[in-house]
């Protein structure tokens, strides 16, 4: 009853272009040679060495040059950018048991990341994140955004993704990202609301593969229980779990269909 699919429309290589500045020599790289010539007019007034347009060629200008060095010899970064398109189909026809009536039932918006392979924000069998848990009983995304702007200050993820909500449902939400090479996964997710703590998503697809970017690629969705609250139908009374259980799927348990 829901189904995500992520489409590349537009990937490109970007390159840090030297800065022809600190190309002393005209050899179209900045290399050693250059640093050799600059060594030799440090101190000096020599206009030419004068990076930062100080009057001397002196520590600032030797910094200058360190970046223009740095940048030219960064390898070039792939990058891309993609369309998710979230499709739910939960509806009344689809699921007529104690479904939610006068058009409660909807979507949280879209929270997520772009992210390397040595962090995961949920996963089947594991505790929920409190981000995670916010997420699944109310829908809020700050929490779990949060959580992602942690990783990416350890080097761990791009962005914080976020995308529109599906009210009512049945419905679809649209977005477009952009991801690098150096984080490559793609995490999503959106609760089922009403519910007691029950979401769809997916956690570390690899959008990068075999060094080019995967054109399209679809999931069909299965309800999970983020294992906070025990509740067993759409509007159930909060029933916190104590201790929470793990991340698991929802056809494994007696719920609302």
């Amino acid at each position: 009853m829901f189904s995500i699919l992520l489409l590349a429309f537009l990937t490109s290589v970007s390159s840090f272009a030297q800065l022809s500045r600190s190309d002393f020599d005209g050899d179209g790289a900045v290399g050693f040679t250059d640093f050799l010539l600059f060594a030799e007019a440090f101190g000096s007034a020599n206009a030419a060495f004068d990076l930062d347009s100080s009057g001397t060629v002196d520590f600032g200008d030797f910094l200058a040059f360190v970046k223009d060095f740095a940048l030219e010899n960064t390898a070039p970064v792939s990058s891309a950018t993609y369309r998710v398109t979230f499709d739910a189909t939960w509806s009344a026809s689809t699921n007529p048991t104690d479904f939610p009536t006068d058009g409660l039932a909807h979507f949280s918006p879209l929270v997520g990341a772009t992210h390397n392979a040595d962090v995961t924000f949920w996963a089947s069998g594991e505790l929920a994140t409190e981000g995670v848990k916010q997420m699944a009983e109310t829908g809020q995304t700050g929490a779990l955004g949060g959580e992602v702007n942690t990783a990416i200050s350890a080097g761990d993820a791009g962005a914080v993704l976020l995308g529109p909500d599906v009210a009512p449902s049945p419905g679809s939400a649209t977005f477009t990202f952009e991801i690098d090479e150096n984080n490559p996964f793609v995490t999503l997710v959106t609760m089922i609301a009403p519910s007691p703590d029950w979401f769809v998503g997916v956690a570390g697809v690899n959008l990068y593969e075999g060094g080019g970017w995967v054109s399209e690629v679809s999931f069909p969705l299965s309800p999970g229980d983020s294992g906070t609250d025990s509740g067993t139908s759409y509007t159930a009374e909060d029933q916190a779990t104590e201790p929470p259980g793990s991340i698991s799927s929802l056809l494994s348990r007696n719920v609302a269909d």
